[in-house]
């Protein structure tokens, strides 16, 4: 080209095949590649009345009618007003990444289709939410891996009291409070390890409910009982040992 030249396109969405008096409509999508052969410092600008775009000596670029443009090796949608459609083909970006400047990354229509991200980590900018009766999984049994939480971890809510299983062992390392429910650890056979500070027990305690069961308390400190204190009953006496010394005032 000898000078700066402006190439103007216009009604794809008319263009049939053929040449001339061609009757076919073409569905889809038409492609143009744009080439620049120049040597100079003339380039070639391609519009469609709207938008445009500008082809520099020794370059080329690859565009279809709906304004999506291949621009160097980038893809490049930003003057498309309509959407852009792949077929089964599905797409593969091998280099360079995907970036989303604007607007939302939408797969909810795909019901049956997997989400499969990169090995490497992930960050989560925003807040996020499971559809309702969807699970989270971490690894697999065996193989799973460490979960943090720096923050609350809030499980069910008032009116909707959701039950959580532990199979292995909790560590607390600020304490436990119990504002409502039983704390029932009668199903299991372990021992019960309390802390080494003082102990205040607001309610009756009763040793050993079961018909066949015979438990024991055992002290090895004083003890100091500032209310009655009853051994057995009418009709379940017991047999009291003492072994020592017993002032009674």
């Amino acid at each position: 080209m000898g000078t700066h030249t402006t190439l103007t396109i216009s009604d794809c969405s008319s263009h049939r095949w053929g040449i001339g008096t061609g009757t076919s409509v073409r569905a889809g999508l038409w492609q143009y590649t744009f080439i620049n052969q120049g040597t100079g410092i003339y380039e070639l600008t391609v519009t469609d009345g709207t938008n445009s775009f500008k082809v520099t000596p020794q370059s080329h670029q690859l565009t279809v009618a709906s304004g999506l443009t291949l621009e160097g090796g980038a893809l490049n949608a930003g003057s498309a007003t309509g959407a852009v459609t792949f077929g089964t083909g599905g797409v593969t970006i091998k280099g360079g990444g995907f970036t989303l400047e604007a607007g939302d990354f939408d797969a909810s229509s795909s019901t049956t289709g997997l989400f499969k991200t990169s090995g490497g980590d992930h960050t989560i900018n925003g807040n996020v939410l499971l559809a309702n009766s969807k699970t989270l999984t971490v690894g697999s049994a065996g193989n799973g891996g460490a979960t943090t939480l720096y923050g609350a971890l809030a499980v069910g809510a008032g009116g909707n009291e959701a039950a959580t299983t532990l199979t292995g062992g909790l560590t607390v390392t600020n304490g436990i409070t119990l504002s409502g429910g039983d704390f029932d650890a009668s199903a299991s056979a372990g021992l019960f390890k309390s802390t080494t500070g003082a102990h205040t027990l607001n309610g009756d305690v009763t040793i050993g409910t079961a018909v066949s069961a015979v438990k024991t308390l055992t002290v090895t400190g004083a003890t100091t009982s500032t209310g009655d204190f009853t051994v057995g009953s009418a009709s379940a006496a017991s047999v009291s040992t003492l072994w020592g010394a017993v002032t009674a005032k």
